[in-house]
């Protein structure tokens, strides 16, 4: 990756796929259109600073983590910052998936993520 409109569109991915939400849904959330943020995602439109704040919004993140160049330790950081701010909207059925997502982060060996017999 080397410019920032590639920048752009491999965090929006990883912070949509983070914060489990579907292209739709995330369209909605940022008041935009399915179509336009396909667009943006997809590298044919670049987007307004009005659109970027809405975009970093409502992913809870913000404007210039969109726009940062990823770094594997960035990618490993985000993942487990997305994982403790979906914790207290997650019931009980779907820990096991949080346990998962955690485990691909950090070994399962790990005493952080021992599981209790």
């Amino acid at each position: 990756m080397e410019n920032v409109r590639e920048f752009l569109i491999f965090n929006l991915k990883k912070f949509r796929k983070v914060s489990r939400f579907t292209q739709a849904e995330l369209a909605e959330a940022a008041e935009m259109t399915l179509t336009g943020y396909q667009h943006i995602e997809y590298g044919k439109a670049w987007v307004s600073p009005e659109t970027l704040d809405k975009l970093a919004k409502a992913l809870s993140v913000s404007p210039s983590d969109l726009l940062k160049a990823p770094s594997d330790g960035q990618s490993k950081s985000d993942l487990i910052i997305g994982i403790i701010k979906l914790l207290p909207s997650i019931d009980l059925d779907h820990l096991d998936t949080i346990f998962k997502m955690a485990e691909s982060v950090v070994p399962a060996e790990s005493p952080a993520l021992a599981k209790k017999a």
